[in-house]
């Protein structure tokens, strides 16, 4: 990959693998918007995110999303299918920063009502 614009491209991205990207990204509005439960927030900021985060050195996606999910919400979860890809880009005091989210499908049996996040700065709802 490489980031041109602030926008981050894979190497050599055929017509079908950009098309793939717009589809992943319509995907996942209908998923953010379909989605009951839970989404979060940082406190302090206006927008909200699905559980997640950044995946460490040598970490699978999937073993990152457990992780995280276990560390956010103190549940555990299992990581089913990969559902799509979606870039994202901002402006933050004058820098321009982007990152790239990969979707996936996750269940629990641990998902309750109102889901208290196990870090102080991220609220659940």
């Amino acid at each position: 990959m490489y980031c041109k614009g602030g926008v981050l491209y894979p190497v050599a991205l055929t017509d079908e693998q950009k098309k793939m990207l717009q589809m992943s990204s319509m995907l996942f509005q209908v998923l953010k918007v379909g989605f009951d439960k839970p989404q979060g927030q940082a406190r302090g900021y206006t927008n909200t995110f699905l559980p997640g985060g950044h995946i460490e050195f040598g970490e699978s996606a999937k073993d990152a999303l457990i992780r995280e999910i276990q560390e956010e919400l103190d549940i555990k979860c299992t990581v089913n299918n990969f559902l799509g890809l979606v870039e994202h880009k901002w402006e933050k005091n004058g820098e321009l920063h982007c990152e790239v989210n990969q979707v996936f499908e996750v269940n629990s049996h641990e998902l309750q009502k109102n889901l208290k996040s196990s870090e102080s700065h991220l609220k659940f709802f």
